[in-house]
C-alpha cells in the first residue's frame, strides 16, 4: 500500500487485500503461534497483483549452495538502488533486526539501506540484510501496470484462496483455511494452550 501511494495509484486497502487474495486465507498453529500470519509461500501475491495494476519482482533467498548468499546480497542491493534510481518504491524482509518482518525501503547510501515501518532508521548496511535474525533474504520492487476487470480479478483471488485452504499437510503443526478456524477454536476451549497475546496478534492480522 506505501509503495503504491508512492507510486500515485490510488488502491484501498480491501481491493488491495482481497485482489491479491491474502483477505480469504488464514493459517493458524496449534498453539496460536505469531508466526502463522507470515508463515507461508507470498507467490499467490505476486502472481495476482498484475490484476491489481501493478508487478511485484525481486526475489527471496533462504539458504542455497556455500558461497552463493553473499552474491545474492549484492544481487539484493544492485537491484534495490537500480530501482530507487528509477523512481520505483522497494521493500525487503527484517530490515532492522530482530523483527522479522516487510520494511519499506526508501533510501540507500554508500553502506547500506534505509528502512520505515515500526521504526525510521538506516543505513542496515548491505552485507548484513538477510542474516540480521532470520535468516532470510528478501527484496522486492513495486511499478505499475494495466489492471484486469473486477470480474477476473476476484476470480482468480478466490480461485487461489481456496487452493491455499486445501493444502494442509496432516504432519504439519498448523492448518489453513476452515480447519484453522476449528483448531483456533480448539485452543481457546482449552484456555491454557496459547498466550493471550498470541490470540490477539493473530486476530488483529
Amino acid at each position: 500500500k506505501g509503495c503504491m501511494d508512492h507510486l500515485g495509484k490510488d488502491i484501498s486497502w480491501p481491493w488491495l487485500y482481497g485482489g491479491t487474495g491474502h483477505a480469504f486465507i488464514i493459517r493458524i498453529y496449534d498453539n496460536v503461534d505469531v508466526q502463522a500470519v507470515t508463515d507461508w509461500d507470498p507467490q499467490m501475491i505476486y502472481d495476482l497483483a498484475p490484476n491489481l495494476g501493478f508487478k511485484v519482482s525481486g526475489f527471496k533467498e533462504g539458504g542455497g549452495p556455500p558461497g552463493q548468499f553473499p552474491t545474492r546480497q549484492k544481487e539484493a542491493w544492485d537491484l534495490v538502488r537500480s530501482k530507487i534510481d528509477q523512481g520505483l518504491p522497494c521493500y525487503g524482509w527484517e530490515l532492522k533486526a530482530p523483527y522479522g518482518e516487510y520494511w519499506i525501503i526508501n533510501g540507500y547510501d554508500d553502506v547500506g539501506y534505509y528502512y520505515d515501518g515500526w521504526e525510521t532508521g538506516g543505513p542496515t548496511p548491505w552485507e548484513k540484510l538477510g542474516k540480521q535474525f532470520i535468516n532470510n533474504l528478501e527484496v522486492r520492487c513495486v511499478e505499475l501496470g494495466k489492471p484486469a476487470s473486477d470480474a477476473k480479478t476476484v476470480r482468480e483471488a478466490i480461485v487461489k484462496a481456496l487452493v491455499f485452504d486445501a493444502s494442509n499437510d496432516p504432519k504439519a503443526e498448523y492448518r489453513n483455511g476452515v480447519e484453522a478456524f476449528e483448531l483456533w477454536a480448539q485452543a481457546l476451549e482449552a484456555g491454557d494452550k496459547a498466550k493471550r497475546d498470541h490470540h490477539t496478534y493473530n486476530l488483529d492480522c
